[in-house]
């Protein structure tokens, strides 16, 4: 019932939000993975929802899919390519790495 009270004083409000759940991997609670998926399927207009994740959440990701309704950033889509590594470390700390170096850095997924 939260969810409903939640969701009816967002979509009576003319005003945007931004709800940002970091590390949602690290939730194991099935009720909370419930109550999520409810407000997901009746999210208003007005509110957008960012979840930062390592790994997809047990959600209708492909119905949102599907529906156009999901925007996701892909570990391949955050890397550096080989240009940006060397740019940056050439421009920003003044360095320049080997070109094998490069190419392990733009290539490496690095988990902090």
């Amino acid at each position: 019932m939260r969810n409903l009270a939640l969701i009816n004083t967002l979509a009576s409000s003319t005003a945007q939000f931004l709800l940002v759940l970091d590390d949602y991997h690290v939730i194991t609670e099935p009720e909370i993975h419930h109550s999520l998926t409810y407000l997901v399927e009746h999210l208003p207009p007005q509110l957008h929802l960012i979840l930062a994740t390592r790994a997809d959440p047990p959600l209708p990701l492909s119905l949102l899919r599907a529906r156009g309704e999901v925007l996701e950033v892909r570990t391949n889509q955050l890397r550096c390519t080989p240009e940006e590594v060397r740019a940056f470390f050439q421009e920003v700390m003044g360095m320049q790495l080997p070109e094998n170096l490069i190419q392990e850095v733009s290539t490496t997924s690095w988990i902090i």
